[in-house]
């Protein structure tokens, strides 16, 4: 299939109400143990990116909510601090990311769109996915790991990515455990196998550059892969 991507100049405005319904995911503090009787579970979720350093979000969404979302964040769209001055859970060659616990309530979710701010470009797949996984109250489960490899930028920018979605708990039970101490792992349900593992979630990338006032220029984009 051929992938595709165009990229957009608009209002500042209309990227506000768009992003506006979705919330950071909140994370587990790394001393406290989810017990036996809670009544939320536990996802356990990584994310990294290869190239250039931006703000990579995963969004997931209860089934149902469609109008409601949390993202899962590493980086920043707007960096301060260079990438190597953070303190990344993943740091291998070419790839840096980070690992996630994630208290839920009970109930089916789907992770179903990225996005990424890099200065004043914002991408997003063209079409959304929809991996689903489902919670439990009292149990904790591994989503798996998104990794944003770069296709394509305009300067420092990343305007094109490749996003796979993989199950990678033999290198990340390493970490959670370092990071999450008192979470019980050996009552992990590892869902990452039983749901869709793709190499390209999403089909094409849409850029959107805000800038103001109201302008509207289509751009031809290169090809996503």
């Amino acid at each position: 299939m051929n992938r595709f991507s165009f990229i957009r100049v608009v209002f500042v405005a209309a990227i506000v109400a768009v992003v506006g319904a979705c919330t950071a995911a909140k994370t587990l503090p790394t001393s406290q143990a989810l017990a036996p009787t809670a009544t939320t579970g536990l996802m356990l979720v990584s994310s990294a990116y290869s190239g250039g350093y931006s703000g990579y979000n995963m969004h997931f969404r209860k089934i149902g909510q469609l109008d409601k979302w949390q993202s899962i964040e590493i980086g920043a769209g707007m960096a301060l601090l260079p990438p190597g001055m953070l303190n990344w859970d993943i740091e291998e060659p070419g790839l840096r990311g980070q690992t996630f616990a994630v208290p839920l309530e009970p109930g089916e979710y789907e992770f179903f769109s990225w996005h990424i701010a890099s200065g004043y470009f914002h991408t997003r797949p063209v079409t959304d996915f929809s991996i689903r996984f489902t919670i439990e109250a009292g149990e904790t489960y591994y989503v798996g790991r998104f990794t944003f490899l770069k296709q394509r930028n305009i300067g420092a920018a990343v305007t094109g990515v490749n996003v796979q979605h993989s199950d990678q708990w033999k290198f990340d039970r390493a970490i959670l455990e370092r990071k999450y101490p008192s979470v019980d792992f050996g009552k992990l349900k590892q869902v990452a196998s039983g749901v869709q593992l793709s190499e390209y979630l999403g089909d094409g990338n849409s850029t959107t550059l805000i800038l103001s006032p109201i302008v509207q220029v289509p751009l031809d984009g290169a090809n996503a892969r």
